[in-house]
């Protein structure tokens, strides 16, 4: 499977974490002492860390029942990943070494986080309209390859190298699209949204 880089212009999933990398692939890590702040998430379905009255699960309509069930759990894996994978790429980048950020990737990768994110994806696609389902295919591989890709660094050089290739690869463009139409079509049927 080619591996396709993603623009900052439009984030599928991981939008967070992967502007993040971008970032602190291009930050002047000389200065010591010096805290990077991450870029938050900004999945709008992401768990309310405050105190206060109790959120009812949101409610769909039967015939998005299916589909929108799946929605919920894409974002809500990202929202669980999100700030563990900001913290661990920060350390790294600041330590110099890539283990902080390798072994919250197995992590993830051990407690099902990851693997449930492309199961839900598989939910989508089945749940999805004929016409959106290669969409949403495309869509669940870029981000099981997003994945698969960053297990595979071994030394922040590389992290840092990935992460300038982000915004300058050619396949970006078609998983965009992808990106935008099933976004569109899980705000329009769900109320939620997967990118910014």
């Amino acid at each position: 499977m080619t591996f396709p880089r993603i623009r900052t212009s439009v984030l599928p999933l991981a939008a967070g974490v992967l502007l993040l990398l971008a970032s602190c692939g291009s930050d002047d890590d000389s200065a010591t002492g010096t805290t990077a702040t991450p870029a938050p998430a900004t999945t709008a379905s992401a768990p309310a860390t405050t105190a206060g009255p109790a959120v009812p699960p949101p409610t769909f309509a039967p015939e998005d029942q299916a589909f929108c069930s799946a929605a919920v759990r894409i974002a809500a894996g990202d929202a669980q990943m999100q700030e563990q994978l900001a913290a661990a790429v920060t350390q790294a980048i600041q330590s110099g070494q890539i283990d902080p950020f390798a072994q919250l990737l197995a992590s993830l990768r051990t407690s099902g986080i990851i693997d449930g994110i492309g199961e839900a994806f598989d939910d989508l696609e089945a749940a999805a309209p004929a016409d959106q389902q290669e969409d949403v295919r495309a869509f669940g591989d870029f981000t099981t390859a997003t994945f698969d890709d960053l297990e595979d660094l071994n030394s922040v050089e590389e992290l840092r190298a990935w992460a300038d290739g982000l915004s300058s690869d050619p396949d970006t463009v078609a998983v965009q699209e992808s990106a935008r139409s099933v976004a569109d079509l899980v705000q329009t049927r769900c109320g939620i949204t997967l990118t910014n």
